[in-house]
């Protein structure tokens, strides 16, 4: 099984620039996510925020996961289509690249970790939605 896993940490410096997103296509994940999601516990402390945006990118940052977290799935919700995987990560911030401007976005971040017979990804915890608007 091979995962793609995005550390790009380093592009996430804070700019000022004011701008509109939108969001990339999904890719497939390595393992399939529990659905329909269960009741998940709230994940105490578990904050998300926009730290840098481009005309083209955004930047999005997570408080520190626990122990057991191993792979976030960045999602965007789609008003026909439910909430959509577009990027997965092993580490925050990231950043989401090749947006389209004049779009309104509500991010999540979940927080997965491989269940105990290794067949799928499991729902640790959900960050409250990232509204990116401009």
């Amino acid at each position: 099984m091979s995962e793609i896993i995005n550390n790009n940490q380093d592009s996430c410096q804070p700019d000022h620039t004011s701008s509109k997103i939108a969001i990339l296509s999904t890719s497939t994940p390595p393992l399939p996510i529990d659905p329909p999601f269960p009741l998940v516990a709230a994940w105490l402390g578990f904050e998300t925020r926009v730290s840098k945006q481009t005309v083209n990118s955004v930047c999005v940052d997570w408080t520190p996961s626990p122990e057991s977290v191993s792979v976030f799935s960045i999602e965007k919700y789609h008003k026909r289509h439910g909430w959509q995987q577009v990027l997965w990560a092993s580490s925050s911030p990231q950043t989401i690249h090749h947006l389209e401007e004049n779009f309104g976005y509500r991010l999540r971040i979940r927080a997965l970790r491989p269940s105990l017979d290794g067949s799928h990804y499991e729902t640790v915890a959900i960050s409250p939605d990232i509204i990116v608007k401009r």
